[in-house]
């Protein structure tokens, strides 16, 4: 219920433009704002319909337990509310999660330093810099903490590009090595490079946070295999055998080796090349939905019937073995598998949510059921042309608990009854009713001849996330110092240093000081031009970019004249010296002065004679002095 409380501040928010608990020219402190919180009730403003008060003071009820969404119903209770309900078309829920009505708003941006669109309460402070204070023990601080990523030490990036260097300078290597010469230069020791290569330049064939697969090659044969790199601290000895015990089947991946070093597990299998089951532009019709789940069903019969229960069954861990009409599918990826004994249920919540059983997400014991589950969301996606549960609804886990899965859309007119049967057999949420590996694999469907629709091949399969056709583009570590924030800090940081050095050299010379009262215009252009510009770094003019440094400094130049004007009054404090020196003199019965020591006295005031007001100042003192000299 807390986050339909902070729904209902953000609606007040967007619709007034104020925040229901903060009061203009009023102390807004966090201990004002929290008493108003539990004391108070948020003005309404008037303007506002009926229907959107009423929803934003459902919203806002202290009592979680009263308040709109605080129920059993949860969301629904929103969806439901009038506000809703009577919303002017195209607005729909239905509409809302497919992305199909177009936003309200959308912010412009001119380029990257554009910050037309935040407040000038913010844009117009003056950046200041807070490094943080380094502690004492900094160097036991990060003791241990050396890990590198897999992904990123067998990639081409700046952090293996440093790592290595360091490495083959060691070694006195010469610089025009090859990366494959580096990488077994750097891990010369181990027993996997020395009957493999591997160059980082390829692009990985996926990764994690403590495991890459990459593509490698066979230093004699020369034969392409593909090798999981996992590092030592994850124990994967278990993924390896659980592997090795599914092997003799043509639809699971073939294990060719497992080799170890001081740093890294490999595991090497043959090349898939066919790409995953639903991130390839293959068009999919029942009867190519039907052999798929055959060779799927038959592979996980048996691994079922070696114990094995994999758990993290998707389209992602589904491959073809070649880009052929023909290819056949394999599982890969046993990193979530288990070895099931007769009796003892699982309890681990090991899975990928839009495919998860929901006695998996229940955390109650579970059986290899669970992979039949996953098996009906992948069919679903295939037959339909959608997941089942799309990721990213806000009630996801609670609708695969509930098995809300709607089998009357118009995407499941045409398909077979037998088709339905399959899925609606392996989605079913009680597991002891569940269709079972051996069941499916018998089950008439498999087999293709019972088929009497049409075949539908006009249509591409989504993934959770909507489409799969396009590939990601690829992302590669880089120098930091390259990034263009960091350039443009760079930059402010040498205009802001200029701009205090100018500043520091004002007080001491009386010329600079005429020119520190310039308009904050001229003194910004004079600022920009000191410091040295760097236009290579931006995708943009390098005037646009002074005129945003300017910006930024003009209103740290505006603080300048009060600087100048607690500067001018030290003639007259010279002046008050320079009494003290004569009523000191005067008062140790040296007599009158003398014109030596007048001299000296107006040498010493003809030093003040640079600033403004050093007319007035003569004029003074020599008053005095003829005024003593009568005395």
């Amino acid at each position: 219920a807390v986050d339909w409380w902070s729904v209902g501040v953000l609606t007040y928010e967007l619709l007034t433009g104020a925040s229901p608990f903060t009061v203009e020219g009023e102390k807004n402190t966090q201990q004002e704002i929290s008493r108003r919180i539990l004391k108070t009730e948020p003005p309404i403003p008037t303007h506002l319909s009926a229907l959107v008060r009423d929803f934003i003071s459902r919203l806002l009820v202290k009592d979680p337990r009263q308040r709109l969404g605080g129920g059993p119903r949860d969301a629904k209770e929103l969806k439901e509310h009038a506000f809703f309900r009577k919303a002017p078309a195209p607005f729909s829920w239905e509409a809302l999660e497919r992305r199909k009505i177009p936003p309200p708003f959308v912010p412009r941006i001119a380029h990257e330093l554009d910050t037309s669109n935040f407040s000038d309460e913010f844009t117009k402070m003056v950046a200041a810099d807070s490094p943080a204070v380094v502690p004492p023990n900094y160097d036991k601080i990060f003791r241990g903490y050396s890990y590198v990523a897999p992904s990123i030490l067998f990639g081409d990036n700046i952090v293996s590009e440093a790592i290595f260097k360091d490495s083959t300078t060691d070694n006195n290597q010469h610089h025009n090595s090859s990366p494959s010469d580096t990488l077994t230069a750097r891990f010369e020791e181990s027993p996997f490079f020395q009957h493999y290569e591997i160059d980082p330049r390829d692009e990985a064939l996926g990764d994690g946070s403590f495991s890459v697969c990459r593509r490698c090659r066979h230093r004699q044969t020369k034969q392409e295999y593909a090798v999981k790199i996992v590092s030592r601290r994850v124990d994967c000895g278990r993924e390896a055998n659980l592997l090795r015990t599914c092997q003799g089947h043509p639809n699971i991946v073939k294990l060719i080796d497992v080799y170890q070093d001081r740093a890294h597990t490999y595991i090497v299998m043959e090349l898939l090349s066919g790409g995953e089951l639903l991130r390839c532009n293959r068009r999919v019709s029942e009867t190519e939905a039907s052999k798929i789940m055959k060779q799927l069903a038959s592979a996980v019969q048996f691994m079922h019937a070696r114990g094995v229960v994999h758990r993290d069954l998707k389209p992602e861990n589904l491959v073809y073995a070649h880009s052929g009409e023909d290819s056949i599918i394999k599982v890969v990826d046993f990193g979530f598998a288990r070895m099931k004994r007769s009796s003892e249920p699982l309890h681990t919540p090991c899975f990928t949510l839009p495919y998860a059983a929901p006695e998996v997400l229940a955390r109650q014991g579970y059986d290899e059921s669970c992979d039949l589950w996953s098996l009906g969301a992948i069919l679903y996606s295939l037959l339909s042309g959608k997941p089942p549960f799309r990721a990213g609804s806000p009630d996801l886990a609670s609708r695969i608990k509930t098995g809300a899965i709607d089998f009357d859309s118009e995407e499941w007119q045409h398909i077979s009854q037998l088709g339905k049967e399959v899925a609606k057999g392996l989605l079913c949420t009680t597991p002891n009713e569940r269709l079972t590996a051996a069941a499916l694999v018998r089950h008439s469907w498999l087999s293709g001849t019972n088929i009497s629709t049409p075949i539908i091949d006009n249509y591409h399969v989504e993934s959770t996330s909507g489409v799969v056709s396009q590939k990601q583009a690829s992302f590669r570590l880089k120098d930091v110092d390259g990034a263009k924030l960091a350039q443009r800090r760079k930059l402010h940081k040498r205009s802001t240093s200029s701009s205090v050095s100018s500043s520091a050299s004002t007080t001491s010379s009386s010329p600079s000081s005429v020119q520190l009262l310039r308009p904050p215009s001229a003194a910004t252009s004079i600022r920009t031009s000191a410091s040295p510009a760097q236009p290579s770094a931006f995708d943009f003019g390098e005037e646009r970019v002074n005129e945003y440094l300017s910006s930024l400094s003009s209103s740290s130049d505006s603080n300048s004249p009060r600087n100048i004007i607690r500067e001018s009054p030290k003639p007259k404090r010279r002046k008050r010296n320079i009494d003290i020196d004569e009523q000191s003199s005067n008062s140790s019965g040296s007599g009158p002065v003398t014109r030596s020591r007048k001299r000296k006295l107006e040498q010493a005031n003809g030093s003040d004679s640079s600033v403004g007001s050093s007319g007035t100042s003569n004029t003074t003192i020599q008053g005095n002095l003829h005024r003593k000299e009568k005395a």
